[in-house]
């Protein structure tokens, strides 16, 4: 993966807007590709809310997250790769 982490910028939300990250499948351990969308919070969406700054942030993994490379930490990753669905 690029080293170019920090350059991810996030679009402006409106006032009742949240972020989503969706997780594309694939098996434990192997890198987490993701893609990020605005949702209305009035929308009926099922969804699980972890911190992306979750654990040490000394310590990091980096993702992509749409085509750009995000740091996130170790625990936050660990919990992604439990959540995906397999291939």
């Amino acid at each position: 993966m690029d080293a170019s982490k920090g350059n991810f910028k996030y679009d402006t939300l409106q006032a009742d807007e949240i972020r989503l990250v969706a997780l594309n499948p694939g098996e434990f351990g192997s890198s987490i590709v993701r893609s990020i969308r605005h949702a209305k919070q009035a929308q009926n969406l099922r969804y699980y809310a972890l911190s992306y700054v979750w654990g040490n942030r000394r310590v990091t993994k980096l993702i992509r997250l749409g085509a750009v490379v995000f740091p996130v930490t170790l625990n936050l990753d660990k919990a992604l790769q439990h959540l995906r669905y397999p291939e």
